[in-house]
């Protein structure tokens, strides 16, 4: 049984391995072009962590209000600072997408550009709200 785990791992690897190169093998572009669609990547990357950052917020947040109603009705089971923990922690991460663009600024990039990541839609401090 172990043989046949170790045998099926090992495609699963060279399989990943030959539609990566398909998906690279593009003989047309150069090392320019293959920079810019790194570049570009980078900032989806960028845009995906700042939803899932406000996903992981909004979960924290509402398990740390239940945590407090926990605490109300038993307070020797859960402490008070389990909630509290939670609660700033949710805070922070539903916020951390503001903070790309003051950073950005802070270490001397000229523009809301940081690391391919322009911070589209999330709130930049502007006082509009519009995030633009």
């Amino acid at each position: 049984m172990k043989i046949s785990k170790k045998l099926l791992l090992i495609l699963i690897m060279l399989s990943g391995l030959v539609i990566t190169s398909l998906a690279f093998a593009d003989s047309g572009k150069s090392l320019g072009g293959i920079a810019d669609s790194v570049t570009t990547t980078i900032g989806s990357v960028g845009k995906m962590l700042v939803a899932i950052s406000y996903l992981a917020g909004f979960g924290f947040l509402t398990f740390g209000v239940l945590k407090f109603k926990q605490h109300k009705d038993n307070p020797t089971q859960v402490t008070l600072g389990t909630p509290i923990v939670m609660t700033l922690i949710g805070a922070v991460l539903v916020f951390i997408g503001g903070f790309i663009a003051p950073l950005g600024q802070t270490f001397g990039v000229d523009s809301n550009a940081v690391g391919g990541f322009t911070g589209t839609g999330t709130f930049t401090g502007s006082g509009s709200g519009s995030g633009k």
